[in-house]
């Protein structure tokens, strides 16, 4: 089985493929942006497909339940930003991993406050303490510049 993420168009569906079927799952049935089922909604689901498609067997219904979950893990994953993927490596003990998915977001975007914060915790969590507050300091000032920028442009109205 391979996945497909998205729909035909229909953002309350994701696609699930079972060999050369596509099944349009809805999404109702998770647990709001998570990859958890939502009972009964899940179970109903489940049922309706099995009613419409009876050659799937209880062992191929199981199969495309845990594709489903993966599909929409997947889906997950990849709407995260690159922030909210390495604040998960941070919090799973992965800083150096982290750190280098923050570089190079940095390199592309460098006054990303959330990404310049985020590198201050994970150096400050390391023991480098100096190189984290400087992190801090940069955040603040680019705050501080973004903000003397908007005054700014609102007496200019």
């Amino acid at each position: 089985m391979n996945r497909t993420v998205g729909s035909t168009g229909n953002p309350n569906f994701i696609q699930v493929h079972h060999g050369k079927m596509v099944i349009n799952v809805p999404l109702s049935i998770f647990k709001g942006r998570t990859a958890a089922l939502k009972e009964p909604e899940a179970s109903r689901y489940w049922e309706i497909l099995a009613g419409r498609y009876p050659w799937l067997n209880q062992n191929k219904l199981e199969e495309v339940k845990e594709e489903t979950i993966r599909t929409m893990a997947g889906l997950l994953e990849l709407e995260s930003s690159s922030v909210e993927r390495a604040r998960k490596l941070f919090r799973q003990g992965k800083d150096e991993a982290a750190l280098e998915l923050m570089e190079g977001h940095l390199s592309k975007q460098p006054e990303d406050v959330d990404a310049i914060q985020l590198c201050g915790e994970i150096l400050l969590s390391r023991g480098n303490s100096e190189a984290g507050f400087r992190e801090f300091s940069r955040a603040r000032s680019i705050l501080r510049s973004s903000a003397k920028s908007a005054n700014a442009a609102g007496r200019e109205r």
